[in-house]
């Protein structure tokens, strides 16, 4: 596998409009994408991972992330900001209104969370308002096409992996 830029087409139902880091707007093969750039400041290889929304997008959540040949988590690459910090947009009712705040959901994103290996002061894998992913590697949760455009913060090994995990709740 190049160490140099590594291009991942994933054919998902998918993503979105990101904050927080570089966001701009393209149009690739037809589709309407949101084009995010994050850790800019990573000395690493440059990555981008171009997701497509397909007929059954509905709001995912999903992260993106980096492992070595043997299976060791390296870094998250890509989170939604709600995962990362643990605070939802839509975190509890009050007044009949729904406000931000802390929520626990370790079902979203297991397969990520425990491969980072972080616990969290309650003994979930889940990041925490305390203990949040750094914002350089968080944004909005999609809502269309998706283009990521980041770099590893260092070096990586000859062989490495790009995993992606996505969690899409249909009602």
């Amino acid at each position: 596998m190049s160490r140099r830029l590594i291009l991942i087409s994933v054919i998902a139902a998918l993503l979105s409009a990101c904050s927080g880091n570089t966001v701009k707007e393209q149009n690739i093969t037809g589709e309407q994408q949101t084009i995010l750039s994050t850790n800019p400041e990573g000395k690493g290889s440059e990555i981008s991972i171009e997701l497509y929304k397909g007929k059954s997008f509905y709001y995912p959540l999903m992260a993106a992330w980096i492992e070595d040949e043997a299976g060791n988590y390296i870094q998250t690459l890509y989170v939604p900001v709600t995962i990362a910090t643990g605070v939802f947009k839509y975190g509890k009712k009050e007044k009949n209104k729904w406000v931000p705040a802390p929520k626990r959901a370790p079902q979203t994103l297991p397969y990520w969370s425990h491969k980072r290996g972080v616990i969290a002061s309650d003994g979930l894998y889940m990041p925490e308002p305390e203990n949040p992913v750094p914002d350089v590697y968080s944004g909005a949760t999609p809502v269309k096409g998706f283009v990521l455009n980041t770099r590893a913060d260092k070096e990586l090994p000859p062989v490495y992996r790009i995993l992606f995990e996505i969690n899409q709740i249909r009602f």
